[in-house]
Order: C-alpha cells, then structure tokens, then sequence
C-alpha cells in the first residue's frame, strides 16, 4: 500500500470560520462524501480516503489522507487535488449541506449524552476560551453555515502554494 496525506493550514476552536470548515470537512469525508463516493466508489482508487480537520488553540490543520496500491499512487494524488479545486470553485450541493449539518449536529449531540461528556465538553469549552455553554452555541453556528461559507472557507484554507505532501510508500 502506499498512503498519501495532503495537509493544509488549518484554523483554531476561536476561529469563526471553523464551522464552514468543520461542514466543508463533513461534505467531503466519509462514506457518503465526496471523497469516497468518487476516488474509492466511481474510480476505484483507494482502499480508504476521507478527510480530517484538527483544530487549534494556535493553529490548526486539514488534511486529506488516502491509501492506495502502488501502481495508483498518482492517479490517487490526482483525484485527491481535483476534490481540492472542486470544493474550491464550486459551491457545495443543498443536498451535501443537509447530510454534513445533520451529521455535525448528530454526532456532537450523542457525543454529549452522559454526564460525564457533558462536564468534560463545559471543562474544555471553558478552557478553549469558549464559554462552558457553548454546547448549544455550537449547534445553532452549524445549523446557519450556508454554501458560500464553505466555498470561502474552501478557498482560504486548500491553497496550492502553502501545503504539505507526504508519502509513505512505493
């Protein structure tokens, strides 16, 4: 197997841009993004592809990863930097807007279900600087994400001038 990261700078929990980007990163990853649906499902190019964001107190990243048979080791870092310049020119669909919100918001409130969860995600809002409540602040930024947010955020974040590549195999 060959396994390529492609990383950008990314952005921090302050940030406001973080919500855009944190639906940009759900429209893409997972197995009904973008990524899956057309490196791995349409073109058969990866064994895995997603992408991941990790945000900051300082700085942050956003990154693509994808793992490959050696002989598509290019055709995969092709298909990844044109999901690069798609998400950057062309806004996302209602529909891709609709699953990554819903994802977003599901997954932070399951995260949330027991108490412990709940004290924990207070004690680390409070100590990002956001604000012990910011549970229920979260989900409202997500819900009024739009398109034009993500293709902003798109456009600032993936810039073929600042980014890193890395390569783990044959």
């Amino acid at each position: 197997q060959v396994h390529i990261v492609l990383g950008f700078p990314g952005t921090t929990f302050n940030d406001p841009n973080r919500y855009a980007l944190q639906t940009l990163n759900a429209v893409l990853s997972g197995q009904g993004g973008r990524l899956f649906i057309n490196l791995r499902d349409k073109k058969s190019l990866a064994y895995s592809v997603t992408s991941f964001l990790g945000l900051g107190l300082d700085y942050g990243s956003f990154a693509f990863y994808i793992a490959c048979a050696p002989e598509k080791k290019d055709r995969a870092l092709k298909g990844l930097w044109r999901e690069v310049y798609r998400a950057t020119r062309e806004p996302v669909t209602d529909e891709e807007m609709e699953r990554a919100k819903k994802w977003l918001i599901g997954t932070h409130e399951i995260g949330l279900q027991t108490n412990r969860a709940q004290a924990m995600d207070m004690a680390l809002n409070e100590l990002y600087g956001l604000g012990y409540n910011f549970a229920s602040e979260y989900v409202r930024e997500i819900d009024e994400v739009t398109a034009d947010q993500v293709l902003k955020v798109a456009k600032k974040i993936m810039n073929s001038e600042e980014y890193i590549l890395v390569r783990v195999g044959q």
